[in-house]
C-alpha cells in the first residue's frame, strides 16, 4: 500500500465515522399519535412559533369562509388575523398592536359572514368588535368601551352568527351575558343572570349556533354547556366538573358541525375533544397518546368546514391540526 493511498483510506474512514456519529446523535422527529374514534381521521398539521407568515403566537380561534374554504385564525399575541387555505397554506394577514381601525389588542373570537364576505373579530382588550371584508380591509366596528351598557363589553371573547338572520352573538363574560347585534353592529338584545341556576352564567366565554338558530354557550366556571333559543330563552344544559365522558375541566372552545348539528367541545385541561348530540348526549371523544409530543395539550380553538374538515388550534405549540369527519 502506498503512502498516498493509505492517507486517502484513513481520511475516508475518519469521515465515515464522523458522519455516522452525527447520524447517531441526530434527534428523531416525534410521531403524532392520536387515539381516534370511528369517523375521525387525522390529516396533517401546520404552523410554528414566530412572527412570520404562517407562524403563530397563541392562535385562539378559527373562522371559515364556506365558499372559498379559507380559514381565518386569530393570532392573539401577534395581534393579527392570518388567512390560510383549507390545507393550511398561508394566503394573507392583517393587523398590528394598537387601537386604531384595523389594529388589535389581543384578537380572540372570529366568525365569517359568507353572504356579505365580512370577517368579524372580537378585539378583546379594546372592548370592541371590528369587521372587515375577506381581504382584510376595514369596514366597521362597534363597542370600544369597557362597561355594562348595551354594546359595551368586559373581556368580550367568543362570537357566532345566526345563518338565517345574520345577527352576531357576542359572549361578554366579564358581564356574565350574551349580547346580540345586527350584521352592522346595531344592538338587538341581551340576556344575563349571574349564578348557577338554569339560564344563569359564571363567565360565559364561548358560543356557537346550530342550524335551527339555537345558541350554545360555554358557561365556563359552571363547567357546562347551556342551550338557548335565538331570543335567549333557556332550553337545556349538560356537563359538570370532572374527568369522565360528558364532564369538563377547562373548556376552551365549542363548534357545531352543520351537517349533523353535533356539538364539538375542546377541553384544554383534558387534552381532549368531546362530541355530543345537540341534546347533550355524549357520542365520542379523542385525545393523543404520545405524551412527549402532546398535540392536544394546548388545544384551544376549533372550526369545522362544510366538507367535514376540523381545524384545532394549539396555543402551546403555536400551530393547528386538521382532522376529517369520515362518517
Amino acid at each position: 500500500m502506498t503512502k498516498k493511498y493509505g492517507l486517502y483510506l484513513f481520511s475516508t474512514i475518519l469521515l465515515l465515522v464522523i458522519v455516522g456519529c452525527k447520524d447517531l446523535k441526530r434527534p428523531t422527529e416525534p410521531t403524532i399519535e392520536f387515539k381516534l374514534p370511528d369517523g375521525i381521521e387525522y390529516l396533517t398539521s401546520f404552523g410554528t412559533t414566530g412572527t412570520g407568515n404562517g407562524q403563530f403566537d397563541f392562535p385562539i380561534d378559527v373562522g371559515i369562509h364556506s365558499s372559498t374554504g379559507n380559514i381565518y385564525i386569530s393570532d392573539a399575541n401577534n395581534n393579527r388575523i392570518q388567512v390560510l387555505d383549507q390545507n393550511g397554506i398561508y394566503n394573507n394577514q392583517w393587523g398590528s398592536l394598537g387601537s386604531a381601525d384595523g389594529q388589535f389588542n389581543r384578537p380572540r373570537g372570529v366568525v365569517v359572514n359568507n353572504n356579505l364576505n365580512y370577517v368579524y373579530v372580537v378585539d378583546s382588550n379594546n372592548n370592541r368588535v371590528q369587521y372587515f371584508d375577506n381581504n382584510g380591509n376595514f369596514v366597521g366596528k362597534w363597542g370600544g368601551i369597557n362597561g355594562t351598557g348595551d354594546g359595551e363589553f368586559d373581556q368580550a371573547f367568543g362570537i357566532a352568527m345566526n345563518q338565517t338572520t345574520e345577527n352576531i352573538y357576542v359572549a361578554d363574560p366579564g358581564n356574565n351575558r350574551i349580547q346580540v347585534f345586527s350584521s352592522t353592529g346595531t344592538f338587538v338584545t341581551k340576556w344575563r343572570t349571574s349564578g348557577v341556576g338554569n339560564g344563569q352564567f359564571d363567565f360565559p366565554h364561548r358560543i356557537a349556533i346550530d342550524s335551527s338558530g339555537n345558541v350554545y354557550v360555554v358557561d365556563y366556571y359552571n363547567y357546562r354547556i347551556q342551550v338557548f333559543d335565538s331570543n335567549g330563552n333557556y332550553i337545556r344544559k349538560w356537563g359538570s366538573y370532572g374527568t369522565e365522558d360528558g364532564q369538563f375541566r377547562n373548556i376552551s372552545s365549542i363548534e357545531i358541525d352543520s351537517a349533523t348539528d353535533y356539538v364539538y367541545v375542546v377541553d384544554i385541561d383534558k387534552h381532549q375533544v368531546q362530541v355530543f348530540s345537540n341534546t347533550g348526549n355524549f357520542i365520542k371523544q379523542w385525545k393523543t397518546t404520545n405524551n412527549e409530543n402532546e398535540p392536544l395539550n394546548g388545544a384551544y380553538g376549533i372550526g369545522i368546514n362544510n366538507n367535514g374538515k376540523i381545524y384545532i388550534t394549539n396555543a402551546d405549540n403555536d400551530g393547528a391540526y386538521i382532522f376529517q369527519i369520515t362518517n
